[in-house]
C-alpha cells in the first residue's frame, strides 16, 4: 500500500476521529462497477461509488519484508440469486481492479481529497455460491506485478527465449560429471575415455 501522499488526507488522519471507507473500481467488460464498503455514497472523478456496507468485504494484503506482490480477495454477500447468473456470464479475467482508501468529511459527506491508491491488480477467479436463494460472490485478484520473481536458468530452453538459435547450452547434459535420471535408471557421463597407464608403453630404443 502507498503512503498518504496528499496534504488534505494527511491532515484528516491527524484528527482524533475520522470517517472513511474503502472504494473498489472493477473494470468488467460490460462496464465499470464502483463500490465502497461504507454506508454512504462517495463520488470520485465523476463516478459514484455505491455503498454495500456489511455485505461487502476486502481481504487486504499485508505489508511484509519480502518483495512478493500479494493478492487480495473481494467478497459480496447477500446477493439476490437473480444476479448470480449475470455474474457467471460476465467477462472479468485479467481485467483491471483498483482499491482506494477514501477519507470523508464528517460535516459535508464529501471526500476530503483524492483517494489514496491502496492496491492495483487484475481480476483472476470468481467463486459463486447460493444458499436459501441468497448468493455470495468471491473474487480473487492478483497483483499487477508477478507474484513471484522471474527466474532464469542456464538451460537451452531459457537461452532460446532470450536468444533464439543460440546453441551455447545445447550440450550442457554432456558436461563431465553430469548425472541424470531416465526412468528408474541413473545415467552419468564422465567425459572422454583416457588411455590406461601401465605396461603399454613402448620400451626405449625399440
Amino acid at each position: 500500500m502507498t503512503r498518504i501522499v496528499t496534504g488534505n488526507n494527511a491532515t484528516e488522519l491527524a484528527k482524533l476521529g475520522i470517517l472513511g471507507c474503502v472504494g473498489v473500481d472493477l473494470d468488467f467488460a460490460s462496464g465499470h462497477l464502483y463500490l465502497n464498503d461504507g454506508f454512504i455514497e462517495t463520488t470520485y472523478s465523476g463516478h459514484v461509488y455505491s455503498p454495500i456496507g456489511q455485505f461487502g468485504g476486502i481481504e487486504m494484503a499485508e505489508e511484509q519484508l519480502d518483495v512478493v506482490a500479494r493478492p487480495i480477495t473481494l467478497t459480496l454477500s447477500g446477493v439476490d440469486a437473480s444476479l448470480v447468473g449475470t455474474a457467471q456470464t460476465e467477462v472479468y479475467q485479467n481485467r483491471q481492479v483498483t482499491v482506494y482508501v477514501m477519507l470523508i468529511n464528517q460535516s459535508t459527506g464529501a471526500l476530503v481529497g483524492n483517494p489514496e491508491t491502496a492496491w492495483e491488480g487484475r481480476m483472476d477467479t470468481m467463486t459463486i455460491g447460493i444458499d436459501q436463494n441468497i448468493g455470495k460472490i468471491t473474487l480473487n485478484c492478483e497483483h499487477r506485478l508477478r507474484r513471484e520473481p522471474r527466474i532464469a536458468r542456464y538451460t537451452n530452453p531459457d537461452q532460446q527465449q532470450a536468444y533464439a538459435g543460440d546453441k551455447f547450452f545445447d550440450f550442457v547434459p554432456t558436461i563431465a560429471g553430469f548425472q541424470g535420471k531416465w526412468g528408474d535408471e541413473k545415467a552419468s557421463y564422465g567425459g572422454p575415455a583416457r588411455a590406461p597407464r601401465g605396461n603399454n608403453r613402448t620400451p626405449r630404443g625399440k
